[in-house]
């Protein structure tokens, strides 16, 4: 018979691949409530000021919404699950979209990443009306995730707990795989589009997902809902 420790995270990654599991990667990091990591709230994202033809464009953005990140589905190399064991550390590399049979993307998740958020625009010192900004991520090949799973009560598998330490996405950061849309009551709307629509914001953007997943509150969330997630999927298998 395996240590139980072994037995709670052999369970767990067969768990991470099985789109009839309540442990199913997708399904672990969707919560319509805000429970977990999908949809990701952003409150204020600064783009900075860039000058183009002497006029200076300061560049806000709030309350963001990230949604699509459960749309994911751990890789496959080689027929084998890229995913890593360390003792109670379970590290798992993902991709975005999701298309593995069996899995039925809820309604509120998109396709691909799509942010919406509230845009603010300084020029040259005077504030526009807050206009809106769409952001669209076509795909990612690389979400890399990292949580511990131990047992509140030793022998019990049902007393699973599961500590994320990270999420970490990189994406493309091309023009043909991130698309940004700014809507502005302003006839320089479309000279901050064509700002936007640059490699630099595109890293900016991705670089403010990662440090806000890594929040300690959003790990406390994304753990807690994870938890219950393991513990419904784990109820009544004995070790």
């Amino acid at each position: 018979m395996m240590p139980n420790s072994d037995q709670l995270v052999a369970l767990l990654e067969n768990f991470l691949l099985t789109p009839e599991s309540d442990f199913y990667l997708s399904t672990i990091l969707f919560d319509p409530a805000g429970g977990s990591i999908d949809p990701l709230k952003i409150p204020e994202l600064d783009l900075g000021t860039v000058t183009v033809d002497n006029i200076d464009f300061s560049i806000n953005v709030k309350n963001l919404s990230v949604d699509g990140l459960s749309n994911i589905q751990v890789v496959f190399n080689d027929g084998n699950p890229d995913i890593i064991v360390d003792g109670n550390n379970v590290t798992f590399v993902a991709k975005l979209p999701n298309t593995q049979d069996g899995y039925n993307r809820p309604t509120e998740v998109p396709a691909t990443l799509q942010m919406f958020g509230e845009l603010f625009v300084a020029i040259n010192g005077t504030v526009m009306t807050p206009g809106t900004i769409s952001i669209n991520v076509n795909s990612i090949d690389d979400i890399t995730g990292l949580f511990t799973a131990t047992e509140e009560s030793s022998g019990d598998l049902g007393s699973a707990l599961i500590t994320f330490a990270s999420v970490v996405v990189a994406a493309e950061e091309t023009s043909s795989n991130i698309q940004i849309e700014v809507c502005l009551d302003t006839q320089l709307s479309a000279t901050v589009n064509k700002i936007l629509n640059q490699p630099k914001y595109y890293e900016k953007i991705l670089a403010k997902i990662n440090n806000t997943a890594a929040e300690p509150a959003v790990l406390k969330k994304l753990s807690q809902f994870a938890t219950q997630a393991a513990q419904n999927a784990l109820g009544g298998i004995t070790s």
